[in-house]
């Protein structure tokens, strides 16, 4: 259910007139734009340095071939519309020789990419637009994108490729591993397509050439000089996850066709070795650095294309049923000890043998009883510290009449102290600060009791809590769940320092992993980091979503109250 919300969210940027541009300055057909800016009117967007990450056209073949992978499952007008128009820009763009240009300048006056990189070839951006015109072919049996596929497919055929800079970060010359990935998996394509042996045999080629950069490691001692191989030297050697992941399925295809066990053993090897550098809340660093002599230190900062990469690589080494819902399963039957009734409008009490264990007030997002326990003013709530302050709301009132396609640069200065000093961890408020979302002013209450079963919604100006609440017997506790819990933030550009929840209002007798047990109850969930005072103990979510931009939590918190 949660993926397909997010595929349906993601959907509806692809179709934002705001987000692409028709009639290029260069190539006929449709172009997205590879970097969104928030604007007074919502997103419009607009060209990082001229390319993207792949180049374009590269980069628009990845995004048409996911949308195609998209039409596989559903059968989508609108995407159609638009993916059959990338498809024609990525055919005008090709160049004579078959191949793909790195990028084409389409719009404005300021270049900040000195190279004329209309005049490279991209063996990255080339694969890329061949594996977006293979799946195009499959659904619109055009022969002009097979065509101009397979001219694509005869440029990179290579018996003896070969590395001709270095890595990603300094090459503009391809091939590297990087670009090899999309080459293999271009080639495995068009063979599973027309079944020629040929090109199977130039994926075999590419795959064992992307060998090569795999090393051994020690980090007693980090001496670039014999742990990497000098044809893909770099300035700044390090350990790639984010590669590391994607070629996993990569190598998973090959294995699956030529059902040599080389493949899958390699797969697994690198996944059991980069999965350890996952963080703990569940991301990947796109780069992982050498520190002084003797360590490595991954990028302080997580990305979305190598976390999705991880899921995918993941898939290869467990099976799920389909259709089973693999989260935790409740009891379906209805204990007639246990009911929830409504106090005083927004109230929710939960009884066992008519004894309360529980009253949740759903206006102040806050648990205040719990039966035989001794929880102080706290309780257990919600606390989003600087978010609803003045000084906040007038720096997100000026941020957003400065928002626009100029304004933009002005706010941009403030982030000069980054390009000097470099990427760094997000700053965490050093003193325990507190604003609890009862103090808040709420826009809308919904409450929906169906026996023990309870549905809520609490509403503010700037965030969205929707809870669904089960209760039930096990064993000697009563077990109430609050599964899902979302949280929406519904604006942009909030200042939000300090997000704990659950704040509770006791100190713990005994703390375990993702479980806090108190006297009379225990609550667990995932919990990232414990913050503990005189007066409350409380979970640190300040980085588990984006407080500050639209961000959206959902997790769950269980309550178990003993006997």
């Amino acid at each position: 259910r949660v993926f397909r919300e997010w595929s349906n969210r993601l959907r509806s940027l692809f179709i934002n007139s705001k987000l692409y541009i028709e009639n290029p300055s260069h190539g006929k057909g449709l172009i997205w734009y590879n970097m969104t800016n928030l604007t007074r009117n919502g997103l419009e967007g607009y060209f990082y340095m001229d390319c993207g990450y792949g180049g374009y056209p590269g980069g628009q073949g990845t995004i048409a071939f996911h949308l195609l992978n998209y039409l596989k499952y559903v059968d989508d007008e609108d995407i159609k519309r638009v993916v059959r128009k990338s498809l024609k820009y990525i055919i005008s763009t090709q160049n004579k020789n078959g191949s793909w240009p790195m990028a084409l300048h389409q719009e404005g006056l300021i270049r900040f990419r000195p190279e004329k990189l209309d005049e490279y070839e991209s063996f990255n951006g080339t694969s890329e637009s061949i594996r977006a015109l293979l799946a195009g072919y499959k659904i619109f049996k055009d022969k002009k994108m097979l065509e101009a596929a397979f001219r694509g497919l005869n440029y990179l055929e290579d018996e003896y490729p070969i590395c001709y800079n270095g890595l990603r970060d300094i090459g503009i010359n391809e091939a590297e591993a990087f670009s090899a990935v999309s080459i293999i998996d271009a080639f495995i394509d068009a063979y599973n397509l027309t079944g020629d042996k040929k090109f199977l045999n130039n994926a075999i080629n590419y795959a064992y050439y992307t060998l090569t950069y795999i090393y051994m490691y020690n980090t007693r001692n980090l001496n670039f000089k014999y742990n990497f191989h000098p044809i893909s030297y770099s300035i700044t050697p390090r350990l790639s996850p984010y590669e590391s992941m994607w070629i996993i399925s990569t190598y998973n295809r090959l294995y699956k066709i030529t059902g040599d066990d080389l493949w899958y053993n390699i797969s697994k090897m690198i996944y059991n070795e980069t999965v350890k550098w996952q963080s703990r809340n569940g991301g990947i660093s796109e780069g992982v650095f050498p520190k002084s002599l003797d360590k490595l230190e991954p990028l302080p900062m997580e990305q979305t294309f190598a976390i999705v990469e991880l899921m995918q690589a993941s898939t290869h080494f467990f099976n799920i049923e389909k259709g089973k819902d693999i989260s935790r399963t409740t009891n379906t039957k209805i204990d007639p000890n246990i009911r929830i009734e409504k106090e005083n409008n927004y109230v929710i009490n939960i009884y066992y043998k008519n004894n309360k264990m529980l009253s949740f007030d759903v206006k102040k997002l806050k648990i205040i009883f719990i039966r035989n326990s001794n929880l102080n003013k706290y309780g257990i709530s919600f606390s989003f510290y600087k978010p609803y302050s003045i000084s906040s709301n007038f720096i997100k009132m000026i941020k957003k009449i400065l928002r626009g396609r100029y304004g933009k640069f002005l706010l941009s200065i403030t982030d000069i102290p980054f390009f000097i000093r470099g990427v760094e961890n997000p700053r965490r408020c050093s003193d325990i600060k507190i604003h609890l979302i009862e103090d808040i002013p709420k826009k809308y209450i919904s409450i929906d009791i169906d026996r023990i079963k309870a549905n809520c919604i609490c509403e503010t100006k700037l965030h969205r809590f929707s809870m669904k609440i089960n209760v039930e017997k096990i064993e000697n506790r009563l077990h109430i769940s609050f599964n899902p819990l979302k949280i929406e933030v519904l604006d942009h550009d909030i200042y939000c320092s300090k997000v704990l929840f659950p704040l509770i209002g006791a100190k713990p007798m005994e703390k375990k992993e993702g479980e806090l047990i108190f006297d009379n109850f225990s609550i667990s969930g995932r919990f990232p980091g414990i913050i503990e005072n005189d007066s409350f103990t409380a979970v640190d979510q300040t980085l588990a979503t984006n407080w500050t931009h639209g961000g959206v939590y959902e997790g769950s918190i269980d309550i178990n109250i003993f006997d």
